[in-house]
């Protein structure tokens, strides 16, 4: 789906992806927020799959050194929806506690990365335009 609110290709898509170019693309280029990761996840795991996988990832390893392996498999592991009301039973926390944790964590350990943003940067020019998505264009 285009901003304009219409269907479109794949091809429409990653057209309207590569009009966002330079730092405004990078402006753009963000971590999906962990509600809509979840709420949306059959939808943008394959599109997204550059940061679905490694931010889901990071999400349960900041759970796992936070609120321990058996918090982790809680999780991971629920027979039902992990809503609220679950995370705060299984890990004494909410989600939108748990998410701002992460994010915290998440800047936190990039800035120890001596040359972090010369990193990303050089990880940003090989990953292909159609796997990365942007905020407004795909959520």
């Amino acid at each position: 789906m285009l901003r304009s609110g219409r269907s479109s290709s794949l091809q429409e898509v990653v057209e309207e992806k590569l009009r966002i170019t330079g730092d405004a693309r990078h402006e753009h280029e963000q971590a999906i927020p962990p509600n809509i990761l979840r709420q949306r996840h059959h939808e943008l795991n394959l599109p997204c799959q550059n940061q679905t996988y490694t931010e889901r990832a990071s999400w349960f390893r900041f759970i796992d050194e936070t609120y321990g392996r058996a918090a982790t498999l809680a999780v991971a592991y629920s027979d039902v929806e992990v809503t609220n009301d679950v995370a705060r039973t299984l890990i004494g926390a909410s989600l939108a506690e748990i998410d701002l944790g992460w994010e915290q964590w998440v800047r936190d350990r990039y800035a120890a990365i001596p040359d972090a943003a010369a990193i990303a940067e050089a990880y940003r020019l090989h990953v292909p335009e159609s796997v990365v998505c942007v905020a407004g264009v795909d959520y």
